[in-house]
């Protein structure tokens, strides 16, 4: 004879206390997971400076200050309109601008103060290059100048010694016409 099986389990007593084992350990859990939150360092600062300041002022004055904020950030969140974003753009856009072309400026500025030094280089050393060829120039043709002045005045030298020399001849033939040829007296 076939006997039909129980589909439910017979309740007992263990599964009982295994479940409320379970929401022990979940609540355990999320008070660990909670303690640990408030034991951070922001949370924990945020609660004390708050004490701190709650003992100092009082709650009025915090309300106030809180209002205060309040109404600051509403006023900020009206007037940040479509026109306020697009002058807070647009200036951003002009300052990075500026700042792109003044590092423009600044390049090409560089750029051309090494460019006129290359060309203020290369300008000084063909310049140096004509003066030493000048130099050079000058140079032989004071050498060729002092050569014929030596030249010149060897030959005045010569030329005197010469006048001399015809002189003395002159004389002497003077002397001789003098004595030998002229009819005596």
């Amino acid at each position: 004879i076939p006997r039909p099986l129980s589909t439910t389990p017979p309740v007992t007593n263990v599964p009982a206390l295994a479940q409320e084992n379970m929401a022990q350990e979940e609540l355990m859990i999320s008070l660990v997971t909670g303690l640990a939150s408030l034991t951070s360092r922001t949370s924990v600062g945020v609660v004390i400076i708050g004490g701190v300041i709650f003992r100092a002022v009082g709650w009025r004055l915090i309300a106030i200050a809180l209002s205060l904020y309040g109404i600051l950030y509403m006023y900020e969140r009206l007037t940040w309109t479509t026109k306020a974003k697009e002058r807070a753009f647009k200036r951003q856009f002009v300052d990075y601008a500026t700042e792109k072309l003044q590092m423009v400026v600044s390049f090409t500025s560089a750029n051309c103060s090494h460019q006129v030094n290359q060309e203020m280089t290369s300008t000084f050393a063909r310049l140096c290059q004509q003066v030493d060829v000048t130099e050079k120039n000058l140079e032989e043709a004071i050498s060729s100048l002092n050569k014929k002045i030596e030249l010149l005045e060897s030959t005045q030298n010569r030329s005197k010694l010469l006048r001399n020399k015809a002189t003395w001849l002159e004389n002497e033939l003077d002397i001789f016409t003098k004595q030998y040829l002229q009819p005596n007296q």
